[in-house]
């Protein structure tokens, strides 16, 4: 075993990959509770664009959430079921946020929105003239919505049963088959990166 003494370590493990942000539930109320199937959206994006139309085609899915990632999944399960079964869009709150501060002084942060920074990420079976035509007419999202392919939800809450989901403050269960869980990544990286008998800070 090497030692190596330094001043400070840099940890650049992906903010953007590996650890997916799931929401907690209580108990009996979670994944466990519901006879269909629930995935992150890091499981979707890893299939490809054929595999992706074959997982959702036919079935009743959800998805949940409301950043960029959360609308595409919304717009090729509308593009994939159309009418008959309608995607169900569920989210908290109507705010797309931007991206923080990549580092200090830096404004891309600010002079980049989200749907910008769409162009950055290239999605292996996408070309680069199909990303740009999903920025551009993202708006198209609200379409779907209006001829009925894509049903809005908004819930600050939910959990799971048997038949599907149960919307906070509503009765009867939301019946799906295929939940998308859009709810980002998770900073837990580092967690078990190190083993240190003292405490050291980290920066990202």
């Amino acid at each position: 075993m090497q030692v190596y003494q330094v001043d400070f370590v840099i940890i650049s493990l992906g903010q953007f990959s590996d650890v997916p942000n799931m929401p907690e539930f209580p108990p009996n109320k979670g994944p466990e509770a519901f006879h269909g199937k629930v995935i992150h959206s890091m499981e979707y994006v890893a299939m490809d664009y054929k595999s992706l139309l074959e997982f959702v085609k036919g079935k009743r899915v959800t998805v949940v959430g409301f950043q960029k990632n959360a609308l595409d999944i919304a717009m090729e399960c509308s593009a994939a079921n159309g009418l008959e079964f309608p995607c169900t869009f569920m989210y908290k709150t109507e705010h797309l946020e931007c991206p923080r501060l990549p580092s200090p002084g830096s404004p891309f942060g600010i002079l980049l929105p989200e749907q910008v920074l769409e162009l950055l990420v290239h999605k292996p079976w996408r070309r680069n003239s199909l990303s740009l035509l999903a920025t551009l007419f993202s708006p198209l999202f609200y379409d779907q919505v209006d001829e009925g392919s894509i049903i809005l939800k908004k819930s600050p809450s939910f959990s799971f049963c048997e038949e599907g989901i149960l919307v906070n403050g509503e009765t009867e269960p939301l019946k799906t088959v295929l939940v998308i869980l859009a709810t980002g990544f998770g900073m837990k990286k580092s967690s078990k990166t190190f083993l240190s008998p003292k405490p050291f800070k980290t920066t990202f």
